[in-house]
């Protein structure tokens, strides 16, 4: 409404006969206006700004009132910097504030000033315009009720979404491990048939209740994406080989091609981007029944920092009806009612899944489809480029087996399992590591209160006969650990008495307090395999994260690597240099980073590698001042979009490498912007330089080796 009034003023330089004069647009105008000195006495205002506060006329408000007495909780040096802005801009500053009524009430109004000028260019009087914002307000205030209300039904039912998929998904671990154990024993064919298809069964039930926890993590607004350099080549290889065994059940061709524009390396989040793929591919192999399936990767675009990539997918399948298209990203929607559709293990939530997931990446999603000839499912996402181009192609090899081991066979987040069941299939099992090699010097602490996680993690440790001792609550692990010596816990997260982050902060206060006692690692086991819980598992101390199910080669392999550290160190003399404590965490208070990380970052260094820490350092200030330019900008320009997808990212690159203070303001700052927030630009910028700069000088001095840890 005030720019309408505006758009009616004049706009040329004025002198002050305009104060004495009235004109219709002044006295009828359906907002406050008035002239008043640069001191505040009100030379003029109209019926309508009167009525707003509250007085019988205007001349009744000109002889009662001024600027200064009628503003709430505003100082004279605030409204002294307020009148500079003013008399510095050849145009309308705006201000809202609270201001007092004749009566002692207080009214929200919205206040548009400017300066007006005589033909010297002497500034004559101030102009301003005053709307009412009260039923704005009100409005505001009822939008963000329902929104907090409708946040709070989210996040309820994200709960518990989140407990139930808990709970359903203990017995289907137990089941999946003991069909696994028996599995490994002398079966005959039948019996193998049948334990297969029961393998099968849980893993589809257990993709089932995957499907639903992470959509309602979606909802929930707590799914965050993971900033890493992988090969887009690497993962369709990977996708292809483990859907492999389902394409030659039909004898479909599963081929893939990838345009030369496309970088090798790309920056991204190759765990979300392998679990679209899997989604779209495994789809293409349900409903293609003859024919092919094929992976086409093309160059949409590419600009100085970012390249748009476009995934396709395409099958000749069944089709899809038009009807249907229209609803297919909807939850628990199937593109058909059809006998084989129903028959064909689809929850209808993988698809909105995925395209919740291109969506948090910035990216968009679609299909094309005719009956009986196939279709195509596309999908864009842009991608950060590598800067050093040469250092990445050396590194490329590196990246896909990190890659490798980070999907399929990691000995600490076996993430492939996690996201898709059907990476347990005969092929994974080829390469499995049946064998703890090191004989540890004192029993494995194991805690778990599933009686049936129980049973399996005991006939796994006994088939390698390692000696180990099983308790069932967070209490009974510390009485335990303060009893007798171990060479290692694995510990479960959902505990009683206390639960397992708890139980191992505690564990590691003990340990700085003990004289005697060495650091003991302690591997998470859990159902979850975001990357939020393995963040906070390391934040607590932990050295390893496991994800249910266990997988035998996983749970051997994290075992076997952290006896020969355990037993390495019982080797080493224990003769510490004078001034020096070896068990000491070094002091890193005041400059933003957490200490316990760096320590765990220390602790992945392998004998005869490259500085591991110092290699994450470099990466981290090399890249970081590009991404926290683009941040900057995305700030400035309020795009909520860029500013959360540039924030996850930065954040999660900060907990890797210890920068926590900075990355909890990069999580408020996303926070903001997924509740549709921007943060003032001139508030939150200067926080981001301050925090950033601590890192940095924390880091330099580390790799100056001014700073020991």
């Amino acid at each position: 409404m005030i720019q309408r009034v505006l758009d009616a003023m004049p706009v040329s330089k004025m002198d002050d006969k305009m104060v004495r004069p009235s004109s219709d647009l002044f006295e009828s105008a359906p907002i406050g206006i008035f002239h008043s000195t640069i001191e505040g006495r009100f030379l003029r205002v109209n019926p309508c700004l009167a009525n707003l506060l509250g007085y019988d006329s205007p001349e009744q408000m000109i002889s009662n009132a001024s600027v200064p007495a009628i503003l709430v909780d505003v100082s004279p040096e605030r409204r002294k910097r307020f009148i500079e802005r003013i008399l510095a801009s050849t145009g309308f500053i705006r201000y809202e504030n609270d201001y007092r009524r004749q009566d002692g009430s207080v009214i929200c109004l919205l206040l548009m000033c400017r300066a007006v000028h005589n033909p010297t260019g002497e500034t004559t009087y101030l102009e301003g315009f005053l709307q009412d914002l009260s039923e704005q307000r009100k409005l505001e205030k009822e939008v963000r009720r329902i929104r907090d209300v409708a946040e709070k039904a989210v996040h309820a039912r994200s709960a518990f979404l989140s407990n139930m998929s808990h709970e359903i998904r203990a017995p289907l671990y137990g089941v999946h491990g003991l069909t696994e154990l028996l599995l490994e024993t002398s079966l005959t064919p039948d019996q193998h048939e049948l334990l297969s298809t029961l393998r099968s069964s849980a893993d589809l039930l257990l993709n089932t209740v995957n499907e639903i926890l992470d959509f309602s993590k979606i909802e929930a607004g707590k799914m965050s994406l993971e900033i890493l350099e992988f090969s887009p080549k690497h993962i369709i290889e990977e996708i292809i080989r483990l859907l492999r065994a389902k394409a030659n059940e039909k004898d479909l061709t599963v081929s893939f091609e990838i345009e030369p524009a496309v970088p090798k390396i790309l920056r991204g989040d190759p765990l979300r981007i392998r679990q679209i793929l899997l989604n779209l591919v495994g789809n293409a192999l349900k409903f293609t029944q003859e024919g092919f399936v094929r992976i086409s990767v093309t160059e949409e675009c590419r600009d100085e920092t970012f390249s748009r990539v476009r995934f396709a997918i395409i099958d000749t399948g069944m089709g899809i009806p038009p009807q249907s298209l229209v609803r297919l990203f909807e939850p628990f929607v199937q593109s058909d009612p059809s006998k084989e559709i129903r028959q064909s293990d689809c929850t209808g939530l993988g698809l909105v899944i995925a395209k919740r997931l291109i969506e948090l990446m910035g990216g968009q999603i679609g299909v094309t489809s005719r009956v009986g000839k196939g279709s195509t499912f596309w999908f864009t996402v842009s991608f950060a480029l590598v800067k050093t181009v040469s250092e990445s192609s050396n590194d490329a090899s590196k990246i896909a087996e990190s890659q490798q081991s980070s999907t399929t066979t990691s000995a600490e987040t076996d993430l492939a399992e996690a996201a898709t069941p059907d990476a347990t299939s005969s092929e994974s099992e080829i390469a499995r590591t049946k064998q703890v090699r090191n004989v540890p010097a004192n029993p494995i602490l194991v805690v778990e209160d599933d009686p049936i996680h129980q049973r399996v993690i005991e006939l796994l440790l006994r088939r390698q006969q390692l000696p180990h001792l099983i308790v069932a609550n967070g209490r009974s692990a510390i009485e335990a650990y303060e009893r007798e010596p171990f060479s290692m816990i694995l510990m479960d997260i959902r505990i009683p008495a206390m639960n397992g982050y708890e139980v191992t902060r505690l564990i590691r206060k003990l340990e700085k307090q003990s004289e005697t006692r060495r650091r003991i690692p302690i591997i998470a086991i859990t159902s979850d395999a975001s990357n939020e819980d393995r963040n906070r598992c390391f934040e607590a101390g932990m050295d390893g994260h496991i994800a249910k199910p266990i997988g035998i080669d996983v749970l051997y392999q994290t075992i076997d690597r952290w006896l020969e550290r355990t037993n390495s160190d019982h080797e080493k003399p224990e003769a510490p240099v004078e001034g020096d404590d070896i068990n000491a965490v070094p002091e890193l208070s005041g400059n933003g980073l957490n200490a316990r990380i760096l320590e765990q970052v220390r602790g992945l260094q392998l004998n005869g590698d490259p500085d591991f820490m110092e290699h994450l350092i470099h990466i981290f200030l090399r890249d970081m001042p590009g991404r926290l330019d683009l941040l900057i900008d995305a700030l400035k320009n309020e795009r909520n979009q860029s500013i959360r997808i540039a924030a996850s990212s930065m954040k999660l690159s900060c907990l890797s490498i210890g920068a926590t203070e900075l990355a909890e303001l990069l999580q408020e700052i996303e926070t903001h912007a997924l509740q549709g927030e921007c943060r003032p630009a001139d508030i939150i910028i200067p926080r981001i330089r301050k925090e950033y700069s601590r890192a940095r000088s924390a880091l330099t001095a580390i790799l100056d080796h001014r700073i020991r840890v």
